[in-house]
């Protein structure tokens, strides 16, 4: 793991990044934090999370995923991972569900890196430890 300061979105757009993963609620609501500049600036994300069941807490710990394609067709593109790692949102009490965290990784590591290995760069912010009240340490 590399430690990297900057605009997450920003720098997936530049090409930096095949995979970005946030951390998510299973209730449909992208509406602070980095969710919501992520539902701003990459629709599809929202509406692929939009497709899922709202409070359904199965989701915790899976993902829905999209796909961010250069408007001018050339170049890259990389794929949002909406990773449900807690169940709601506010900022009353911790929301994270640590083992939520391990899982939707785990289901990425799996899902897309298990045949590529290395050659995959995947970013993520702090999931869990803003708003949601974790601790990264």
């Amino acid at each position: 793991m590399k430690t990297i300061k900057g605009n997450l979105i920003d720098l997936a757009f530049e090409g930096h990044f095949d995979i970005i993963i946030q951390g998510c609620n299973c209730q449909c609501r992208m509406k602070s934090g980095i969710a919501k500049e992520i539902a701003r600036r990459i629709p599809k994300a929202e509406e692929i999370d939009n497709e899922t069941v709202r409070g359904d807490r199965s989701k915790l710990g899976g993902y829905s995923s999209s796909i961010t394609e250069w408007e001018d067709g050339f170049g890259d593109s990389f794929v949002t991972i909406n990773g449900y790692t807690q169940f709601y949102w506010g900022t009353d009490s911790r929301k994270v569900d640590y083992e939520a965290v391990r899982s939707v990784f785990r289901n990425v590591r799996n899902d897309y890196l298990s045949g590529y290995g290395a050659s995959l760069k995947v970013a993520y912010p702090k999931i869990g430890c803003g708003l949601a009240g974790g601790d990264w340490e």
